[in-house]
This record gives structure tokens, sequence and C-alpha cells, in this order.
């Protein structure tokens, strides 16, 4: 059988178009400045202190109880909201809050198939049908 092709296959380039209608998408929407205040007065200054009083990742442990490997750096480089606030989670509750490198919360959020069933039974991740989805809302923080 003679694999040697006779004729080169055709080359297709990028259109044009398709680059130029990439670039009129709307750009991704900036901060808030409501929420860029909050980040630079409460968010980042309390992983500083976390970092200084030498608090790990507490993410990567637990995803390796459930068998995923990891990548941790055991450095914390955020705060993981186990109730997201976009969903009325509370960003000042520390019992949604839970130190994370940069590697474990990104792969809570992008994990996919079996990792994804693993991580919404665990603790990491608060859904509404939870028992703990009130307490760790905005307004249940507020009232307090």
């Amino acid at each position: 059988m003679n694999l040697e092709r006779r004729t080169p296959l055709k080359r297709t380039g990028f259109k044009a178009k398709d680059s130029a209608t990439w670039r009129t998408r709307s750009p991704l929407r900036q901060r808030s400045e409501r929420r860029a205040r909050e980040m630079r007065t409460q968010r980042v200054p309390e992983v500083q202190r976390l970092n200084a009083e030498g608090v790990t990742c507490q993410v990567c442990p637990v995803l390796q109880c459930l068998g995923i490997r990891t990548h941790c750096a055991r450095k914390i480089s955020g705060l993981h909201e186990r109730r997201k606030s976009s969903s009325g989670g509370s960003r000042e509750n520390p019992a949604n809050l839970v130190p994370a490198c940069s590697w474990g919360n990104g792969y809570i959020e992008d994990a996919v198939g079996r990792d994804r069933g693993l991580i919404e039974m665990s603790s990491l991740v608060v859904r509404q049908r939870d028992p703990e989805w009130d307490s760790l809302g905005r307004r249940a923080w507020r009232e307090r």
C-alpha cells in the first residue's frame, strides 16, 4: 500500500472575517469600585495575615483524600468561597472562606466528570440543597 500522497493537502488560513468578529466582542467587565475597594481593604490583608501566620492550603489535602492528584504550592494565594458570592454567599463569613492555593481553587472551579461529583459531595462546595446554605449567605452574616 502506497502511503505517499501525490498531491499536497490544501492549507486553509485564518479568515479575516473571523478575526474581525472576534475583536468586536465585548471585553470582560471590570471590577466595580466597591468590589475593588473590598479586595484592597479586606481580602488581600486577610490573605497576607494568614500567610504571615504560616497557614497553608486547606483545599488540596481534601482533594487528595478524595483521590484527586494535586499540584499544590502549599502557600495560599486566596480564599475559596464555599457558597459563591454570585449566589448570595458572604465574602466576610469565615465559615464560607477556605484558604487555598491558586491551583486548588482553580481545580475546584473547573473540575468536570467524576472529580466534579466528588467535590460536590465534599464540604468544599455548598449548593442550595445543603443544610449550610442559609448560614453562609450575606443576609445571615449581616444579621448576626
